[in-house]
């Protein structure tokens, strides 16, 4: 017992000073973009995704570090990712937009049918957690409907619960 309790000990602590240099890196990269340094910044902000995985601030960051060198391409990149992991953003939409502003090669998009426009608004209106809950509450529900269907003797109940 004293063994397992060890090895979760040594485990756990291992597991936190990999990540508190991961935060380090994030933290050296919001100095140096603090002070100007953007090419500094942009390494440690990739640096702190290649240490701690995929994060939408550090995305975020990165794509304001690019954007702070006009290197719009990988900040238009670096904004686009940062939305898919987190869709509810605003910032990170708002400055998307910006820097497609910037782009030289600018193509129209042509205008979409409503219904694609109302279903793609769905979709990022909440996040893959948010929406998962959701499920996950309208299941239970659905759930809870049908055992007063099946297990009910009255009618009304019954009625009620379809």
């Amino acid at each position: 017992m004293k063994k397992l309790i060890i090895i979760c000990c040594v485990t756990i602590c291992c597991v936190l000073m990999g990540s508190a240099s991961a935060f380090a890196q994030d933290a050296e990269g919001n100095e140096a973009y603090a002070k100007g340094d953007y090419e500094q910044a942009v390494q440690h902000y990739e640096a702190a995704l290649a240490a701690n995985g995929e994060s939408s601030e550090v995305y975020y960051n990165l794509g304001n570090a690019y954007y702070r060198l006009n290197r719009v391409a990988p900040a238009i990149l670096n904004y686009e990712r940062a939305l898919l992991l987190n869709p509810g953003n605003k910032d990170a939409r708002f400055n998307l937009e910006l820097a497609k502003l910037k782009t030289v090669d600018k193509i129209d998009d042509f205008d979409n049918f409503f219904l694609f426009d109302w279903w793609r608004g769905l979709q990022n209106w909440r996040t893959i957690g948010q929406w998962s809950s959701l499920a996950i509450v309208f299941f239970i529900l659905f759930l809870a409907c049908l055992a007063v269907y099946l297990f009910s003797r009255r009618i009304t109940y019954k009625k009620t619960a379809l």
